[in-house]
């Protein structure tokens, strides 16, 4: 179990540097990428996400990026939703 716990604390460390990389406009283009392609928002929809994603600096991107492989997408959406829009 150790073990296990272990690689999965090194993958997610090795995760959140490769985040810490990205731009704000790469971080931006995967967020809209990952929405699309599994949720396929009407015109308008992807609009007001485009809009509020804008929004956020560099490191609140990178954050919501790596939430998203943590969290899921689904999850991370509701709240943006609920919120925000």
């Amino acid at each position: 179990m150790k073990g296990r716990r272990r690689n999965c604390s090194v993958f997610f460390c090795r995760l959140h540097r490769l985040y810490d990389k990205m731009s704000k406009d790469a971080c931006y283009h995967e967020i809209m990428d990952r929405i699309k392609v599994l949720f396929t928002p009407t015109k308008e929809e992807e609009e007001r996400l485009s809009r509020r994603l804008s929004q956020l600096d560099e490191t609140e991107l990178e954050n919501l990026c790596h939430n998203f492989d943590l969290m899921g997408i689904d999850t991370i959406l509701e709240y943006l939703c609920e919120c925000y829009l």
